[in-house]
């Protein structure tokens, strides 16, 4: 029996040593490891600046000496209260995980040091099972034999994931507090070290997450206190003390880190980059669909590629200072976002989603008067209206519907005039035109998605709709009226470097025939007299910009969306929640498409060709016929005249009813002649013009018929 027992103690002994001898043999080869941040892939503009990198992990690294003790003294106390004593795995804390792991049959609690969890960081996924558990372990002790604790606490800290697309606690003392880890406050730090456990639901950017994160910060300064590395007063005064969250979304964006401003954009670039890249493997390795993702993504963390980028920095960092001065300072809580494209191939040239962590580039608002050139397209197009079809600027009701003008109202107006001067009563005459259904669905034609079921009212035609359009969406809608009436899908890259060097080229986005050359040539010759002398006079500059202002009711609203050139914006100002900005307007988005465009004037890849001096805009008062007479060459009648206001060019297309006064001879039916033709005989008459009598009375007899 006894020998029995021996032989299996000693295989058992065996087994285990085996067992010991496989396992340190998967492990890493810590002596040979050399902690170092992980690798980026670099992003560049296509003036030539460095934009940001996408990387595994958005960190950037911080010393010991930048890491305050009061962070790392709540870490250890909430993580690892035996961290500074023990020699890389703790034996209480594992022999108590394995009660209560060995009740539930199955791993509840891991018992991982702050060493453990750092090899975990560095080398392992976060599979629970014993074998990686084990690996964790053996790790651990190879890594406290090489590195002091306070080696190891800094890579941890470097490397931990703090919620919000934070790893590493630079990065999370920046995005929650916009501020250096050297500058944490005592609940602060213990704020971030109650995070840790939860990332997800303790990142305190929202009501109900930041609630859970103020309940760990005061757990982590209890312990703290029984820990003996705070006072009872400190623990008290920092428990009362409300931590306020100061977000910066600038800085970072969901596989990266950035310049401040470009994390909407960067996140664009990073989901296109991910598709050339699946792309090309599918086509040239022959990998699978899912092969290829996967291979993608390996391919931008590791470090090896390159990528320019389609974004102007200049341009964009003029229209991100010119957005932030109107923001800045302002007691409304506004926010911005902007979005410029080249309207001749979809390169994204400039793009901020806002001062959030919501993209509102990508966000659908109300788009007020923005959205009038997209239907009155549709008119054009079909032959229904011209840009000098007239119409009555006066208060009407149109299916329950009958908003006001903002300011007087203008009588008979043309298209141009309704457009320019943004005449909301003018436009429900036009709109009610067509089928309201037609009108609506034709400016899907434009991309926009996000019309539904519910938009189909007459309020749709001053931007009425349910959700709105997004400034993306917006400034690919007007890039029709610049380009002969077609849309380029918008693109952010404008090649990859791969590791061989081959270059990487976007596939070509078809592009989509919203109208014809003729309709976007006409809306467009509106919109540039909506600069010239409408209510977009703001936008001026030295060359030809055509565009439109649009606010919604209370100003909650303001944009301006434009072309000038090449160069096709869509700009908004308002509050994410949609409360009230005091003093907002459509001034503060024309001011940021100006100065954004004077920039883009100067880069290389924007076409001066392109940027033609601004035409001047002549108006001569035009009375035409708004009723046509059934007798062509009988005088018309004063009720059906009016005096409308067209550019000195266009005269000539109001030829067919532009009305000429006569002084005739009320005896004859001729042209008055005043040498014999008494003044009792004399008339003054309207008629087409060219129907006008066009010789002179010669009578001499002067009696009425």
């Amino acid at each position: 029996m006894k020998k029995a027992i021996k032989s299996t103690f000693i295989a058992s002994f065996i087994a285990g040593l085996l067992f010991l001898a496989y396992m340190m043999a998967s492990v890493p080869n810590i002596s040979a490891y050399s902690y170092a941040p992980s690798a980026k892939t670099k992003v560049t503009s296509s003036d030539g600046i460095e934009l940001g990198s996408i990387e595994r992990k958005n960190s950037v690294y911080a010393s010991r000496d930048e890491i305050p003790d009061d962070l790392v003294f709540a870490v250890v106390a909430v993580e690892d209260k035996r961290f500074f004593t023990h020699f890389g795995v703790d034996i209480l804390g594992i022999g108590r995980a394995l009660v209560t792991d060995l009740f539930a049959g199955r791993i509840l609690e891991g018992a991982s040091t702050i060493t453990q969890q750092t090899a975990t960081l560095l080398f392992f996924n976060k599979d629970k099972t014993y074998i990686r558990k084990i690996r964790e372990a053996l790790t651990a002790v190879l890594i406290e034999r090489k590195y002091t604790k306070d080696e190891i606490i800094s890579m941890y800290l470097n490397e931990v994931y703090f919620g919000a697309g934070a790893y590493g606690i630079n990065k999370a003392s920046e995005i929650y507090f916009s501020k250096k880890p050297k500058d944490l406050s005592l609940e602060e730090c213990a704020m971030l070290a109650g995070i840790i456990q939860a990332p997800y639901a303790y990142a305190p950017l929202n009501e109900e997450s930041y609630k859970y994160a103020a309940e760990r910060k005061n757990k982590a300064l209890r312990l703290m206190f029984e820990q003996g590395y705070i006072t009872q007063a400190q623990c008290t005064q920092a428990t009362e003390s409300k931590v306020i969250i100061n977000p910066s979304f600038g800085s970072s964006f969901e596989a990266g880190s950035c310049k401040d401003g470009l994390s909407a954009y960067m996140n664009r670039l990073y989901k296109q980059a991910l598709i050339m890249l699946s792309e090309h493997y599918e086509d040239t390795v022959g990998l699978s669909s899912k092969e290829a993702a996967e291979k993608a993504e390996e391919a931008l963390f590791s470090g090896t590629l390159s990528i320019t980028a389609t974004l102007a920095y200049s341009m964009q960092q003029t229209a991100y200072e010119t957005a932030m001065d109107h923001i800045e300072g302002n007691s409304g809580d506004p926010s911005s976002a902007f979005v410029f494209i080249n309207s001749s191939n979809g390169n994204v040239l400039a793009y901020y989603g806002s001062n959030t962590y919501v993209d509102m580039a990508q966000k659908p608002r109300q788009p007020g008067s923005t959205i009038k050139p997209l239907y009155y397209s549709y008119l054009i197009e079909n032959g229904i209206a011209t840009r000098n079809t007239v119409v009555n600027d006066e208060r009407f009701e149109y299916n329950g519907y009958s908003p006001n003008n903002i300011g007087s109202y203008n009588g008979y107006v043309t298209m141009r005039e309704a457009l320019s001067k943004s005449l909301n009563a003018a436009s429900l005459r036009f709109f009610e035109m067509a089928p309201l259904a037609e009108l609506v669905d034709s400016v899907k034609a434009y991309g926009i998605t996000t019309i539904y079921p519910e938009d189909y009212t007459p309020a749709f035609a001053l931007g009425g709709l349910s959700r709105g359009i997004s400034p993306l969406e917006l400034a690919g809608a007007y890039s029709a009226f610049a380009n002969g009436g077609t849309i380029h899908a918008p693109n952010y890259i404008d090649f990859i470097v791969l590791p061989d060097a081959t270059l990487l080229f976007p596939s070509k986005q078809g592009a989509r025939t919203a109208i014809s050359e003729q309709t976007a040539s006409q809306i467009k010759s509106c919109l540039e007299s909506a600069v010239l002398n409408g209510t977009a006079t703001a936008a001026q500059m030295p060359y030809s910009t055509m565009g439109k202002t649009g606010t919604t009711d209370n100003s909650k609203d303001v944009w301006f969306a434009g072309s000038t050139g090449e160069i096709t914006g869509a700009v908004w100002f308002g509050n994410i929640d949609t409360k009230q900005v005091p003093g907002i307007s459509t001034a503060w988005s024309m001011k940021v498409y100006k100065e954004a465009v004077l920039v883009a004037t100067e880069l290389k890849n924007i076409s001066k060709a392109s940027l033609i001096a601004p035409r001047t805009e002549e108006l001569v008062n035009v009375s035409v016929c708004i009723h046509m007479p059934e007798a062509l060459n009988s005088p018309i009648d004063e009720s059906c005249i009016a005096s409308v206001a067209v550019p000195t060019f266009e005269r000539g297309e109001l030829s067919s009813i532009e009305i000429v006064e006569s002084a005739i001879c009320l005896a004859s039916g001729d042209l008055y002649n005043s040498r014999n033709c008494p003044p009792s005989m004399k008339s003054t008459n309207h008629y087409l013009k060219g129907r006008q009598p066009s010789s002179f009375c010669r009578s001499l007899n002067h009696k009425l018929p």
